[in-house]
């Protein structure tokens, strides 16, 4: 039996690291089935699309939840055919509440990590691979209150590296950032389905 998936809002899959400095490892990509979800599908666009990929660099720590969700945003503002596939997934699930349908805020959801790497006495950095899910509840309208059948759920890739330096101020394993860059690819709408 196939069905939607549901996902609460605050629901994440946040990964916690504690890694200690001085530390190099890699977490290869794993298959995760959480609920026995599986990816059904994924409404892939070509990378050379318009604002489909950035890079950002900046000296302070990126906010990776918050930089995925407004790459997100700007993807649907600069990209005709994004915003129409979008259009498209909403229209197709108007008629299930009876009602108008209200898109829910984008919510990013920390999803995969095919790889983190800490070379902290060796070269200083630290490079990273994301994969975040953007889920928007479909709220469906009616009196006095709504329901959610369904979401919109989209895929983007996250590039980190980071370059590190020592502190000389403090001791020999303490270190500060020096520079940080973030490469954010959107991927596409996925359909998501749970197998019983």
């Amino acid at each position: 039996m196939k069905r939607t998936v549901f996902f609460e809002r605050d629901f994440t899959t946040h990964l916690q690291f504690n890694t200690m400095l001085r530390h190099s490892y890699t977490m290869k990509a794993r298959t995760f089935v959480i609920l026995a979800v599986l990816f059904s599908g994924l409404l892939a666009f070509g990378g050379s699309e318009t604002g489909l990929k950035i890079t950002k660099t900046s000296a302070k720590e990126f906010n990776i939840r918050r930089e995925v969700v407004q790459f997100y945003e700007s993807v649907l503002r600069r990209n005709p055919k994004v915003a129409a596939k979008q259009q498209e997934l909403i229209e197709a699930s108007s008629g299930h509440g009876g009602g108008s349908v209200h898109l829910g805020d984008p919510v990013a959801i920390e999803w995969l990590v095919p790889n983190f790497i800490n070379d902290f006495g060796g070269t200083d950095t630290r490079n990273a691979e994301y994969v975040y899910l953007v889920q928007q509840q479909l709220q469906a309208g009616f009196h006095h209150g709504y329901s959610v059948d369904g979401n919109l759920v989209a895929q983007i890739r996250v590039k980190l590296h980071a370059q590190y330096e020592q502190n000389p101020q403090k001791k020999e394993e303490d270190f500060i950032l020096v520079s940080n860059s973030l490469t954010l690819s959107f991927e596409g709408f996925v359909k998501m389905t749970l197998h019983k």
